[in-house]
């Protein structure tokens, strides 16, 4: 009979997992496993009480799970765990030993004799305390993981937040570079990550800067520069220029920072979890600032200052961060979280031309957005019929939606407030120095950004970069494309009226 026919193994797995998590259940966040060196226990975020199995099915239930399968197997042998031996717990007076139940010297499925370890080279860092290594700024934070509630929590705090840090110079290729970029400079990087949780973290960073407060600087937020889609010409030049300023910190386009902005909407969106308390949102978006503020001496943009010690007040660190497209629609928060720093949204005035740039490929956060929208989106949907209406959309047709959302947010903030500024391709860049754009712009930043307190020879290197750019002295050209009709019509049905309203509101400030 068939029920005599023996089920394969990965039949049974597959039949117990479908049990274990059922379709309709509650959606479930898993998280890559790690373990900190600050905690009695293991962090494990993404475990829950399993449903129980009636009599017929706990026997091959129990089979089905005393054997591991070989990717669970892959996953708990991370690079950190392979190349330290495996992972760690805190004994009574805080010292780092093996976990529990595993060998001290290594052996196991993560020990320097197995074959995974040695697909990893040594951690030249293993013999230290991670938090101590966050303390002294040996590491800096490159990501984070979180639960779909973990800003659900009452109490304007932020619960079950992981922290990833690797050692590498966020100011790789003297400042400005996408923190993607910087990060895979690092070899170290590549191979070793130290996961804890954000708040041990913070504490470790904030307990350092008070007993040492010169081992580490910390740099204040003195602006934020947002663009309208995927790498708008201007956007890199406005960090790039902020970044030879000696004492000036830029961060590029971090995930982690993507990350926290986007946690609610991701909840949302992905989990179906409505409830976000808007405290600990904003507190998590500056906690992962705070760490992001921190750099060690003599790295990157911090080596100019030391040597040009004239061109910044000693006392003045400043710190900029550049946010990708997708998170063009936080600005409200931003504003929230740090309402003393400035604002500025560079965007293409030919919107034809920035709608054309994030469709180039088909794919990107524009494309997949309409299947998780960002509350702006939302909105957005609603004016056009909802949320059914968006998912029925093409791509050209639902990134216009995506870019019009974030320059409909901009301009909200821009009327609302008195922080931002709007920086136009086309009229404020394009053209060559000729028409005197090269100097007007460092004009307008200046102003904007405080950047009076810089002397003439760091001002004169900004110059040097602005006036010689692409940007400045190329107009550059749409090029030819098959869909050229289609972005035509997507941008001007979709983004007309949000260009419209952009228009005039910078009109009105500019009188």
């Amino acid at each position: 009979k068939t029920s005599d026919i023996p089920e394969t193994r990965r039949g049974r797995e597959q039949n117990t997992e479908d049990r274990l998590i059922p379709r309709d259940s509650a959606p479930v966040c898993r998280l890559s496993t790690a373990w900190s060196s600050h905690g009695s226990r293991r962090i494990n975020f993404g475990r829950r009480k399993r449903p129980r199995l009636d009599s017929r099915h706990q026997d091959r239930h129990r089979k089905t799970m005393r054997t591991p399968a070989p990717l669970l197997l892959l996953l708990l042998a991370s690079p950190r765990a392979a190349a330290s031996g495996g992972s760690y717990d805190v004994s009574a007076d805080g010292t780092p030993v093996p976990a529990s139940g595993e060998a001290p010297d290594g052996d196991g499925p993560g020990g320097p004799d197995s074959l995974i370890a040695q697909q990893f080279t040594s951690d030249p860092l293993g013999h230290r305390d991670p938090l101590e290594m966050v303390g002294d700024g040996t590491v800096g934070l490159v990501g984070i993981s979180l639960l779909p509630t973990s800003l659900a929590g009452p109490g304007g705090s932020h619960a079950m937040v992981e922290g990833q840090f690797c050692s590498y110079d966020p100011a790789a290729g003297g400042g400005g570079l996408p923190a993607g970029i910087a990060e895979g400079r690092s070899e170290h990087c590549a191979e070793h990550r130290y996961a804890m949780p954000l708040r041990d973290a913070l504490r470790a960073a904030r307990d350092a800067d008070a007993s040492d407060p010169g081992a580490v600087r910390v740099h204040g937020l003195s602006g934020i520069v947002l663009e309208e889609g995927l790498q708008t010409p201007g956007g890199d030049l406005v960090t790039s220029a902020l970044a030879r300023l000696g004492g000036s910190h830029v961060v590029n386009a971090h995930p982690a920072l993507r990350d926290a902005l986007s946690a609610c909407d991701v909840a949302r969106a992905r989990f179906g979890v409505e409830e976000c308390d808007r405290a600990a949102h904003v507190e998590l978006v500056r906690d992962v600032v705070h760490l992001l503020s921190r750099v060690r001496p003599g790295e990157g943009a911090e080596a100019d200052a030391e040597a040009d010690a004239e061109e910044a007040t000693p006392d003045r660190r400043t710190m900029y961060v550049k946010l990708s497209m997708e998170s063009t629609v936080y600005l409200p928060l931003l504003a929230e979280s740090f309402p003393s720093a400035p604002w500025t949204l560079v965007y293409d005035d030919d919107a034809a031309h920035a709608l054309g740039a994030v469709t180039a490929t088909g794919r990107g956060p524009c494309a997949r957005s309409a299947r998780r929208p960002s509350e702006a989106l939302v909105r957005k949907g609603e004016e056009i019929g909802g949320a059914e209406a968006l998912r029925s959309l093409s791509v050209h047709e639902v990134c216009a939606a995506y870019l019009s959302a974030g320059l409909d947010v901009a301009v909200r903030e821009f009327e609302d407030g008195d922080r931002g500024m709007l920086i136009s391709r086309s009229e404020d860049m394009d053209g060559g120095d000729g028409d005197g754009k090269a100097e007007a712009f460092l004009d307008r930043m200046k102003g904007h950004f405080g950047l009076e307190h810089h002397g003439a020879p760091a001002l004169l290197k900004v110059w040097d970069l602005v006036s010689l750019s692409p940007v400045i002295v190329s107009n550059g050209g749409r090029g030819e494309r098959d869909d050229l009709a289609e972005v035509e019509r997507a941008s001007e049905l979709f983004m007309g009226e949000s260009m419209d309203r952009l228009r005039r509101a910078r009109r009105r400030k500019m009188v």
